[in-house]
């Protein structure tokens, strides 16, 4: 059948929809919300309603439907509307619940991750679909916060890990932002349960990570208890934890590899400490070792921190969140550095180099691939909502000029398209070093996703809102 493509006018993209779902009648919301998930991030365009959701009934007079997924248990209930579409040519896709998602060639499966990439071609889907890009762009944004931190404040921390920093982060910020001090609380009560029932090992950067947001609930809460744990386990951290060519390792067991995150999950939090407790000796310590990291990883050519070292030399992978690690970690440890600190210029112009290069790596789309300077397409949700986030941040900041405006506003939206239902797909699952590109390639997104990430660039595009209406009135 063919067809003129629908208009990219977000008012008329629900009846020009290429794609129906169909989901099963009985409760199976985590096996379509996948699929959904995963056309999200494939840009596949598929017909929802407002608050990101499928309809649970089937919708006549879409105008420009290529295909159906329909589940098998519903065929004769809708067959009269399937027919219809049929008859003009409409693909018919009949899925299944309980078929496997592991047969190489499944392609009735729910979960099969080929149905998807197979049904793109045989039904001459347009992907990525601009329509569906401008109907994600048109939702509420306001909306969209509310759902990631709905779905953010069902989480409760389990383990010390660089997912709880990052999650007790931006329930803090989202306090700061709407005002609104249950999140503050909750991350406040979780700091304290994980202090007195979860051991912290501090056998790597993510044990010592959460430090950074529990500093930052302690000062404004006057907790002395949780300065005094973070002032204990950091001293243990620093005396106990391995060191490569003078350098903090990641892993204990790897001893003999330094990877460029230290910038972002450990020195930051030295350095905060410092400040709190009001000794030199940490700041001294997380700068020295910014200069010896520094050293060690970041690529003067490229104007980009390595990934890591190891005894076969630099990595000279330049992976997405890496990228966005380093941009974060450098601006932390800019803002905490005083201007005639002999390490501030050298934090500045890294950080400036960092963000000089982001121009010619970011795609036409707003997104950076998973690995930033490889020409294999692979838009990451990651790294390019944190790239976001520094940015904005950094220029509310005055580290960067309205040069930069651009690539941010395209970094944003891209962000947004990813955002789904309080969920962040499309995030790479790679996270160990490796100097092979395709390693990141072979890891693939993830269904899910993590709503930390766009909550990220969320509240600093909030704050600066805020910051300009306070300078305005």
């Amino acid at each position: 059948m063919k067809k003129s493509m629908p208009s990219a006018d977000p008012s008329s993209a629900n009846t020009a929809a290429e794609v129906l779902i169909v989901p099963p009648t009985e409760d199976s919301d985590s096996v379509i919300a996948t699929f959904v998930r995963r056309c999200v991030v494939d840009g596949i365009d598929f017909y929802f309603e407002d608050g990101d959701r499928i309809p649970s009934q089937p919708v006549a007079g879409l105008e420009n439907l290529r295909a159906i997924f329909i589940d098998a248990t519903r065929m004769d209930e809708c067959r009269q509307l399937v027919d219809a579409y049929r008859a003009q040519g409409v693909a018919i896709y009949p899925m299944q619940l309980d078929s496997s998602a592991q047969e190489p060639n499944g392609t009735q499966s729910w979960l099969s991750p080929r149905v998807q990439h197979m049904s793109t071609v045989d039904a001459g889907l347009t992907v990525p679909s601009p329509d569906l890009r401008a109907r994600l762009l048109a939702r509420d944004e306001d909306v969209l916060f509310d759902q990631l931190v709905e779905r953010l404040y069902q989480w409760q921390a389990g383990i010390w890990y660089d997912t709880t920093c990052y999650n007790w982060e931006m329930l803090l910020d989202i306090s700061d932002v709407t005002g609104d001090s249950k999140y503050a609380d909750a991350a406040l009560s979780q700091m304290h349960r994980m202090m007195k029932e979860v051991e912290n090992k501090l056998v790597n950067c993510d044990c010592i990570a959460p430090f950074r947001p529990m500093l930052r609930a302690a000062v404004d809460r006057q907790d002395h208890t949780i300065i005094d744990y973070v002032r204990e386990h950091t001293d243990r951290y620093l005396t106990q934890t391995p060191r490569y060519r003078d350098c903090l390792v990641n892993f204990h067991t790897f001893p003999n590899t330094v990877r460029a995150e230290i910038i972002w999950q450990v020195l930051p939090s030295i350095a905060l400490l410092g400040q709190v407790v009001e000794e030199r000796s940490f700041t001294e310590v997380a700068h020295d070792q910014f200069t010896r990291i520094h050293h060690l990883l970041f690529d003067e050519q490229r104007g980009l921190w390595q990934h890591g070292i190891g005894p076969r030399g630099l990595t000279n992978v330049f992976w997405s969140r890496m990228v966005a690690f380093t941009l974060l970690g450098t601006l932390n440890l800019l803002e905490m550095t005083d201007e005639n600190d002999a390490l501030h210029p050298v934090l500045l112009d890294t950080y400036q180099r960092i963000c000089a290069n982001l121009p010619g790596l970011q795609r036409e789309d707003g997104f950076f691939n998973s690995v930033v300077d490889n020409a294999v397409p692979s838009p990451e949700s990651s790294g390019t909502a944190w790239i976001t986030a520094g940015l904005i941040r950094s220029k509310r900041l005055g580290y960067i000029g309205e040069e930069y405006d651009a690539v941010c506003e395209r970094a944003w939206q891209a962000t947004l398209t990813r955002v789904w239902d309080g969920d962040f797909p499309g995030h790479m699952t790679a996270t160990t070093v490796s100097r092979v590109p395709g390693y990141y390639h072979r890891m693939g997104l993830s269904d899910t996703g993590w709503p930390q990430f766009p909550l990220r660039a969320m509240c600093e595009k909030r704050r600066t809102k805020q910051v300009a209406a306070a300078c305005s009135a």
